[in-house]
């Protein structure tokens, strides 16, 4: 993907195992592939849950046994946002979050970033339960 180079380059993963190409060896994604794996990764790892970053992550596993309230609504959604724009290449004040769906300990979000340097911003659904986050 010409032009996007600067988002970067790292080795591919599916289902949280490493994608081995064809060789044999370890497959890679770069560009906007890359991106949208280290968003979803940042978007699905608790927040604390890496010793040596700490502030990595996000707090949404926290809100699973809540209530469905506003309050909790607009945290989990800011968490998010927050999230999302940690990442250095999201441009600034692009991210969004809306709780589509908070029921039976699931929490189901929408949200969209902007990459810097790309005219169209990444889209998701993420569910999040007991089992971890999944992009639906």
């Amino acid at each position: 993907m010409e032009g996007l180079t600067h988002l970067g380059s790292d080795i591919a993963f599916e289902e949280k195992q490493v994608r081995v190409a064809a060789t044999g060896d370890a497959d890679g994604v770069e560009g906007l592939d890359c991106y949208f794996q280290d968003i979803v990764n940042r978007l699905s790892t608790p927040k604390g849950a890496i010793w040596c970053h700490p502030e990595y992550g996000v707090l949404i596993y926290n809100h699973l046994q809540e209530q469905d309230s506003v309050t909790n609504r607009l945290e989990m959604e800011q968490d998010i946002r927050r999230a999302m724009e940690e990442d250095p290449r999201s441009e600034y004040g692009t991210a969004h979050a809306e709780v589509i769906e908070m029921e039976n300990e699931t929490i189901k979000i929408a949200a969209s970033v902007k990459p810097i340097g790309h005219d169209t911003p990444l889209n998701l659904v993420l569910k999040y339960d007991q089992n971890g986050a999944e992009v639906l």
